[in-house]
């Protein structure tokens, strides 16, 4: 009786309906898309920004912060896209390069944001 009640609970709420949504949606965010959102993370920088700026900035840096520790230092010699930040770089370094590499190569901001932000990782550092 009472695992009938929390399933009813469960299915009627609409933060489950959303979150069925989202995971349905296969698509992959475009360099356009984290453009965006770190230019309102960049753009709240000192202010109080609105909630949606807020949520879309938090995002982007998470997006960026996201890749950097989950793909530093996985080199694969023949895979050239990988990056070895070196020691004491911080958080807000990696968001300035991941920002300066896709606002000055718009040309490819409709591909993967995650290959983007590898390339502006990988070149700016590189293994030794």
């Amino acid at each position: 009786m009472i695992c009938r009640l929390l399933l009813r609970l469960v299915l009627a709420s609409p933060l489950f309906y959303s979150a069925l949504i989202l995971a349905s949606e296969p698509e992959y965010m475009t360099g356009n898309e984290l453009y965006e959102y770190l230019g309102d993370w960049k753009k709240s920088a000192g202010q109080t920004p609105d909630a949606i700026d807020a949520l879309k900035g938090g995002i982007g840096f998470g997006y960026v912060m996201g890749i950097a520790s989950s793909m530093d230092r996985i080199y694969e010699p023949t895979l050239k896209t990988r990056f070895c930040t070196p020691d004491h770089v911080k958080r807000s370094q990696l968001f300035d390069v991941a920002y300066q590499y896709i606002e000055s190569h718009p040309e490819y901001r409709q591909y993967s944001a995650n290959g983007m932000v590898e390339l502006a990782f990988s070149k700016a550092f590189p293994c030794k």
